[in-house]
């Protein structure tokens, strides 16, 4: 049984945002399908997240029709920083991880895509 966060193509099945639980905070970490050893899923910081993004590790299925879209990390001002992560641009043309559901940290609850509180999380 494995212990730890094992690095490979994994997918993303919810945010985090800051502030925490907001929908229209910032993506501050990804919830990714690895179960922990607590039954738990794993989240990724943001800079965890970039890094996975970069080894073309992440993907999300797009809303309504299931396709895979692979996560990339975005230099928003050319800096050679790393500023964020988004799904690939697809016809949607939107950011596929903006329709996933939010892990709100503080207070330890599944929200969905507008903020509202959500009986279960991802399956």
């Amino acid at each position: 049984m494995t212990t730890t966060l094992v690095q490979r193509v994994t997918e993303v099945i919810a945010t985090v945002r800051t502030p925490d639980g907001n929908s229209n905070g910032e993506i501050d970490g990804l919830v990714i399908r690895q179960q922990a050893p607590n039954g738990g899923w794993y989240v990724l910081s943001k800079q965890e997240s970039i890094k996975w993004a970069l080894g073309k590790l992440l993907w999300c299925k797009v809303p309504g029709d299931g396709r895979q879209v692979e996560i990339e990390a975005v230099d928003q001002d050319g800096d050679n920083y790393y500023d964020y992560v988004r799904s690939k641009p697809d016809h949607t043309r939107s950011n596929n991880l903006l329709a996933l559901p939010i892990w709100d940290r503080a207070r330890n609850v599944w929200r969905d895509r507008w903020g509202n509180v959500i009986g279960n999380g991802p399956v």
